[in-house]
């Protein structure tokens, strides 16, 4: 199966230690990328479905696509970071110090662009775009440098005091829209199914959502 980067630093490593203790004997490839690279890999029948934003899905004929629930998220920075000094924090005060995401959906680009004060039709200023959670995270960790992220990926760090959720004026709460994609008329393997089975109750876990 196939995940993006978010889903790769929440769901999966629960997913994966769940399938080890409980069935050691079955084999799992996962591909950690982007939903396009997925998407292409999933017709190419190398992957029984895919986990990924649903706003970075392509809708098309041959793909069907179910919805599983919003991971909530946000802006965040180091312990001790300058603009965790300030009263009040705009969105355009992220901007000099520069911002790190995994590849966000054009709308959300541009949303965040208009926030900051941007020009209409600019796109977010990204310092570091990177498909890698855990190399935001370091970024994070030993630079001024601001991330998004889902709170489930940053809540070890936030726990043990080292990041800081930034709460930004005007910005509305955000989150990743996560949606199952897979070719329609294709049916699960018994594993597959497990599989999705399982994700479903952690992104519930995570989102506060029941699970189907």
């Amino acid at each position: 199966f196939g995940v993006g980067p978010f889903p790769a630093a929440t769901i999966v490593p629960p997913l994966l230690t769940e399938i080890r203790t409980r069935h050691p004997g079955v084999c799992v490839r996962v591909e950690v990328n982007n939903a396009h690279y997925l998407a292409a890999h999933l017709r190419g029948e190398e992957l029984d479905f895919y986990l990924a934003d649903v706003r970075n899905v392509v809708a098309a004929p041959d793909l069907a696509i179910t919805r599983v629930a919003p991971l909530p998220g946000g802006f965040y920075v180091r312990a001790g970071h300058p603009l965790l000094a300030l009263a009040h924090i705009s969105a355009a005060a992220l901007l000099p110090y520069g911002l790190a995401s995994v590849r966000l959906p054009e709308a959300v680009q541009a949303g965040l662009a208009a926030l900051m004060g941007l020009e209409t039709g600019k796109r977010l200023p990204l310092a570091v775009e990177c498909d890698d959670l855990g190399l935001l995270r370091s970024l994070a960790l030993t630079t001024d440098t601001v991330i998004g992220s889902t709170d489930a990926g940053s809540i070890v760090d936030v726990q043990a005091g080292r990041l800081v959720r930034l709460e930004v004026l005007g910005v509305a709460p955000m989150h990743s829209d996560m949606a199952i994609v897979s070719l329609k008329g294709r049916s699960y393997s018994l594993m597959a199914q497990f599989a999705v089975d399982f994700i479903f109750q952690q992104v519930a876990h995570h989102s506060g959502a029941k699970p189907p």
